[in-house]
């Protein structure tokens, strides 16, 4: 599965999309989930996965 993106768009990580993963990633999805529970929706919203990455 190389040089694919896996992965729910909406949580992953800009650095994801090039598929360059850290532990820093794990962090960046964890700040969406807690930004979800405190503010109710999602802090980018798109019709696309590209539109979300944009």
């Amino acid at each position: 599965l190389a040089g694919t993106a896996i992965g729910t768009p909406e949580y992953m990580a800009p650095e994801q999309w090039t598929g360059i993963t850290s532990q820093q990633s794990d962090l960046y999805s964890l700040g969406i989930v807690l930004y979800e529970m405190v503010a109710g929706r999602k802090p980018y919203v798109g019709d696309t996965p590209a539109a979300i990455l944009i």
